[in-house]
């Protein structure tokens, strides 16, 4: 008789500290054991932890590859589960969260992606009250309900990508079917920083059921060493700015792909604005973030304007156009108040 197989693939980023809880949370998994396998990628060989690993039943690859995309790929490669789910090796699951994943998948043979919400912890894996000023700008662009996405839904996807923007997704709570995975394959090389946007959108383009949970399955743990934390207590505004600078480079880049080659092929022109929404959103923060002589990129008062009325009611659009035109000086230090607001305590 079929029984469905679920793959995690674990990309591991010489966090070793954090790895070890990960991995935990994947061996107390409810779910049976026989219906799920863990591939872990790393970049690293660690005595302590391979005995872990071996221990738990799990497959260690190595990996001389240093991108998110390209440990994925290796991980879908050795894949044998019909679903490919992913746990970062900062992240935890909740002890259900496969279990979920699993009923979900096999009630629905229609459906094609899974995303589940998530809850906060910080370095040391204690719960960030949701009150927490980062915390709030994340939650708030979550849906508070089950969605169910219909991908021929225009007005739906109208609401969830463009007047809300709502659906922040995250590849440790981000579930697919292989198939999705393995025809876009030789794209995600490009889209290493936005890869789990980009599953998204390779799904929608299946016309297959699509759906987000509420229920809090991931923990997302915010330190200083990922994107979510760069306006840390222990960050400084010069570390702030170098990170940032690179981070958004290689999400202008991966943006601009997507808007080359997919921007045209998706049925609701929801997706369409919201793949020009984001590549302009990062081309003007490439500029604003780099120093005039270290960009030469045009903007174009076209771009400003689609930009403004995509981006409608949303401070971005008024305050991001702005930043464009001021003096490098006067613009780091409006950077810098902007900084300061938001850095946690």
């Amino acid at each position: 008789m079929y029984q469905m197989l679920i793959s995690v693939i674990v990309p591991c980023y010489n966090r070793k500290k954090f790895l070890l809880y990960a991995l935990e949370s994947l061996y107390n998994q409810t779910l049976s054991k026989d219906k799920f396998e863990v591939i872990v990628v790393k970049n690293f060989e660690d005595e302590k932890i391979d005995k872990l690993i071996n221990y738990y039943g799990f497959k260690n690859i190595y990996s001389k590859d240093t991108t998110l995309a390209g440990k994925v790929i290796e991980g879908v490669k050795l894949a044998n589960g019909d679903i490919i789910t992913f746990l970062e090796d900062d992240d935890l699951y909740r002890n259900n969260r496969l279990e979920r994943v699993y009923e979900e998948f096999k009630k629905d043979n229609d459906l094609i992606y899974l995303h589940n919400s998530q809850a906060f912890i910080d370095s040391n894996g204690n719960l960030i009250p949701e009150n927490n000023s980062l915390v709030q700008r994340i939650i708030k662009t979550q849906p508070y309900t089950d969605v169910e996405i219909n991908p021929l839904d225009c007005k739906l996807l109208e609401y969830l990508l463009l007047k809300t923007k709502n659906i922040r997704l995250n590849i440790s709570s981000t579930a697919v079917k292989k198939e999705i995975l393995i025809n876009n394959i030789k794209h995600f090389y490009r889209l290493n920083l936005i890869l789990d946007f980009s599953i998204f959108l390779f799904s929608l383009l299946s016309n297959k059921k699509l759906k987000h949970v509420a229920e809090k399955l991931t923990l997302y743990r915010i330190h200083e060493q990922n994107v979510s934390a760069f306006t840390s207590s222990n960050v400084s505004f010069e570390e702030y700015l170098k990170r940032r600078q690179n981070i958004i480079k290689e999400r202008y880049i991966s943006w601009k792909y997507l808007y080359k080659n997919f921007s045209n092929k998706f049925h609701c022109s929801a997706c369409k604005k919201r793949i020009i929404l984001e590549y302009l959103n990062y081309k003007f923060k490439y500029v604003i973030f780099s120093k005039r002589e270290e960009t030469k990129i045009n903007i174009k008062i076209r771009e400003i304007y689609i930009f403004i009325l995509l981006n409608k009611a949303n401070l971005n659009s008024i305050i991001i156009p702005i930043l464009l035109f001021i003096p490098d000086n006067i613009k780091y230090k409006a950077l810098e108040i902007i900084y300061l607001k938001y850095k946690t305590m």
